[in-house]
């Protein structure tokens, strides 16, 4: 036990540390989109393989006001953001409030009795919650939503990190709620809208009312629960004038940070990867700045609107929503077919919906999330002794020092690709009742 004891100190273990927000490998090829003038979030899966879903059953509603519980359903849906466990998130501006949807009884929908639960919402907590831009996750089961701060009642924006520690379903108790960033308090005339994670980074566009727009970094390093001032930081502001018109939606691939300008900003839109190269935790040169798509892409016959919203998939791919006009609601997905880096050769875009005229789906796409494959619960028995305990610990830490591993487990326990005591510390967390990584 003195070795274990060891290797726990040298890790710096606290529970926790080793969650991640949804890695890309575990993003599937649905797509989910919120349809703000019908009102409704769909479902889209390409079913026959032609590259749209375009035909009959294959753009589905997921969740609207048929749902079987007391709830309106979707109205305005602004976000949504879809959980390493598979639940779908969506913010609706009708009723400020974030939803939590399940499938539970795999019909392609969450409008069945218990499949939606009421997460966040300004009703039962008394917390302005209006116009809700974005949603994303962080490490230990948090759930980061912002609010854009429209309305006479809310003055400032805010990020709340929200987190369900009762496992009621919810995060509307007690404690399990609070404002993460005042941006109203940090950044004059802030109007925040999208949030995406990437480890305990969190980022976040903001357009700042009449003022260049910027894509903010926050990291709380001194773990009190809070951004102060020294914690939200500039990642990137279009007054660096180096190519990107940053919009309303924001998508993160690891060190990578995808952004769409801004129709408003710019004639011909275009997808941009920022990369910090130089370590400076700024974008500030162009080597950091790279064009991977264009409004040129848009295949023959299908007319872009203004961007809203962008969402990475699995590896190579990315989602992109465009309203406006009956013709201009599309909803649109890039592959990178030949693995250069980006969407720019033919046949790497596809128009997954095309806008049908009012009334019809695409009516007003606004936001827009691929699925998850939730990945296999963990078996914390690597001794295979059928108890949870220590020895199951001591078995790891022998496999891990290079000693034998007679029941052939893969040591890799909480599967970052790495063989090390971050391993043995994710088991001790497990073996003492906490979550599988």
């Amino acid at each position: 036990m003195s070795k274990l004891i060891g290797l726990i100190a040298a890790a710096g273990w606290c529970a926790g540390a080793w969650a991640q927000p949804v890695p890309r490998t575990s993003y599937n090829r649905d797509v989910f989109v919120s349809d703000t003038g019908l009102d409704t979030v769909y479902l889209c899966r390409d079913l026959n393989g032609d590259g749209d879903a375009n035909d009959p059953g294959e753009a589905k509603v997921f969740f609207d006001n048929s749902n079987a519980v007391f709830f309106s359903g979707a109205g305005a849906v602004f976000t949504i953001g879809v959980a390493a466990d598979g639940r779908v998130f969506v913010g609706d501006g009708d009723t400020d409030s974030l939803y939590a949807l399940r499938d539970l009884n795999d019909d392609g929908d969450a409008n069945d009795e218990g499949e939606a639960a009421l997460f966040f919402a300004t009703a039962s907590t008394l917390q302005p919650f209006q116009t809700p831009g974005g949603v994303a996750f962080g490490p230990d089961g948090v759930v980061y939503a912002s609010t854009a701060g429209a309305g006479a009642t809310l003055t400032a924006d805010y990020v709340y990190r929200l987190r369900d520690l009762n496992a009621d379903g919810d995060a509307d108790d007690p404690f399990e709620y609070s404002v993460y960033i005042d941006l109203g308090a940090l950044v004059a005339g802030s109007s925040c809208f999208d949030l995406a994670a990437s480890g305990n980074k969190l980022f976040l566009v903001d357009t700042r009312g009449g003022a260049e727009d910027v894509i903010f970094v926050a990291e709380d390093t001194d773990s009190s629960g809070t951004i102060e001032a020294g914690e939200l930081r500039e990642f990137y502001s279009t007054a660096r004038l180096l190519g990107p018109a940053i919009g309303l939606g924001i998508g993160v691939d690891g060190d990578d940070v995808y952004v769409v300008d801004s129709a408003s900003s710019i004639p011909v839109q275009k997808v941009w990867r920022l990369h910090d190269v130089d370590g400076s935790g700024l974008i500030d040169q162009t080597s950091e700045v790279t064009e991977v798509w264009s409004e040129a892409m848009v295949p023959a016959g299908v007319t872009l609107g203004s961007a809203f919203d962008l969402a990475v998939g699995p590896p190579g791919v990315l989602g992109l929503v465009s309203s406006g006009t009956d013709l201009q609601d599309n909803v649109l997905v890039m592959t990178d077919l030949n693995a250069d880096g980006d969407f720019m050769d033919v046949g790497e875009t596809s128009a997954l919906v095309v806008g049908n005229g009012a009334g019809l789906f695409a009516d007003n796409a606004r936001a827009v999330s691929f699925g998850v494959t939730p990945v296999a619960p963990c078996d914390p028995d690597l001794n295979q002794d059928g108890n949870i305990d220590q020895d199951d610990v001591a078995y790891l830490i022998n496999v891990v020092g290079g000693g034998g591993n007679p029941g052939g487990i893969d040591p890799d326990f909480n599967r970052d690709g790495n063989v090390d005591q971050d391993d043995v510390a994710a088991l001790i967390d497990v073996v003492a009742g906490g979550d599988c990584p």
